[in-house]
């Protein structure tokens, strides 16, 4: 599925999902997640290797940040 701006799509929680900018310039996402619980993300291994290499750190809580 393709998106265009302004465009949302709504994915249950605990479905496995993915996201690519197709363009060549910079693009923004926003995520919200309701519910009581929103569980925790679970980083792929590239991602996390590409966050530490911006000098962003995985802590205690699974949260990236500095």
């Amino acid at each position: 599925m393709m998106l265009e701006p302004l465009d949302m799509v709504s994915v249950p929680a605990s479905v496995m999902r993915g996201f690519r900018n197709i363009d060549e310039n910079y693009a923004y996402m926003m995520t919200i997640v309701g519910g009581t619980d929103a569980g925790r993300v679970l980083w792929p291994e590239a991602v996390l290797t590409k966050a530490r290499e911006t000098g962003l750190k995985l802590d205690a809580n699974g949260n990236l940040g500095k």
